[in-house]
C-alpha cells in the first residue's frame, strides 16, 4: 500500500499545498506508512508526529476517528468502556485543549463521521491545524486505510476544507480503490 500511495500522496501535497499521509489501524493506535509534504514545506515543518511509522491514538485525529467510524457500534462501544476511569487500558488522553475524551460526545462524532463518510478535525491532534480524511476502501467496501490532508489553520477555514479539499481526497480514494 505505501508504495501505491505515494505517487498519489505525492500529486495531492502539490495540488493542495497540505501535508497529506496514510494511516493503517494496528491495535488501539494508527500507524502512519506513507506520507507527503508540498514542495515549499521542509520535512522539520511537517505536522508533529506524522512521520513514517508514527503511532498515534484513534480517537485524536481525523484518520483515527474514520478508522472508528468504519467499525460495528458494538466493537466501538467496547473500545470506549476499555477507556473509561476504571478501565485497565489507556484513558482517553487529552493531546489539546481541543481533543474530544468525553465518550458520549466521541460516540455522537462517530455516528457524525460513520453518515458522512469523511472526518474533519480541527486542532485535537496538534494546536493550529485542520486534518480532513477520507477512507481507503475496497471494491467491496471494506476499509483498509485512511487517506488525510492536514493544513495550518491560517490557511483554511473548515468550510474551505470541505469544499476544495474533500472532492480532491475523494478522487484520490477512489484511484486507489481497484488496487486493494
Amino acid at each position: 500500500l505505501p508504495r501505491l500511495a505515494q505517487p498519489l500522496l505525492d500529486r495531492l501535497a502539490t495540488q493542495t499545498g497540505c501535508s497529506c499521509s496514510v494511516v493503517v489501524s494496528d491495535g488501539d493506535d494508527l500507524v502512519v506508512i506513507a506520507r507527503s509534504a508540498p514542495p515549499q514545506v521542509s520535512q522539520r515543518t511537517m505536522v508533529h508526529g506524522m512521520y513514517l511509522g508514527a503511532r498515534m491514538p484513534l480517537h485524536a485525529t481525523s484518520t483515527g476517528k474514520l478508522v472508528l467510524a468504519s467499525w460495528e457500534r458494538d466493537a466501538v462501544d467496547a473500545w470506549l468502556a476499555r477507556r473509561d476511569a476504571s478501565g485497565t487500558s489507556r484513558p482517553l488522553a487529552r493531546l489539546t485543549p481541543h481533543t474530544q475524551t468525553d465518550p458520549r460526545k466521541l460516540r455522537a462524532e462517530i455516528a457524525r463521521i460513520r453518515k458522512a463518510g469523511h472526518c474533519l478535525s480541527s486542532e485535537q491532534h496538534e494546536l493550529g491545524v485542520h486534518a480532513l480524511a477520507v477512507p481507503l476502501d475496497d471494491a467491496h467496501g471494506r476499509m483498509h486505510a485512511a487517506l488525510n490532508a492536514i493544513a495550518p489553520l491560517r490557511l483554511h477555514t473548515p468550510q474551505q476544507r470541505l469544499r476544495d479539499m474533500l472532492p480532491l481526497l475523494q478522487e484520490a480514494s477512489r484511484e486507489l480503490r481497484p488496487l486493494l
